[in-house]
């Protein structure tokens, strides 16, 4: 649901920033499956990982559609394998082969 503030024609701030936020969530997913198909061995299973990469591709570029048309700039996607732990460390594991 987009809500707007009542004195302008822009979503409402704590839109925008859920917006961020899941601008940034499909991104990591983007990243994360590319790393996996870069890592995976078998060609099927590599494919596979690609094109659930253009999924989470296409769904960033919603939400960036919806930043950009508030006038907003979407934020810069970093890499930050802190924040999510479990993803990044299962991940390191796949690419040693462990």
């Amino acid at each position: 649901m987009v809500m707007k503030d009542p004195k302008s024609d822009k979503p409402a701030s704590s839109d925008l920033a859920r917006y961020r936020q899941n601008y940034l969530g499909e991104q990591e997913g983007v990243y994360l499956y590319r790393m996996l198909a870069q890592a995976e061995r078998d060609s099927h299973l590599a494919e596979l990982y690609r094109r659930l990469a253009g999924i989470e591709q296409r769904h960033s570029d919603l939400w960036k559609g919806y930043l950009t048309g508030a006038g907003e700039t979407p934020p810069t996607y970093i890499p930050d394998c802190q924040a999510p732990r479990y993803r990044c460390s299962t991940l390191h594991r796949l690419l040693d082969g462990k």
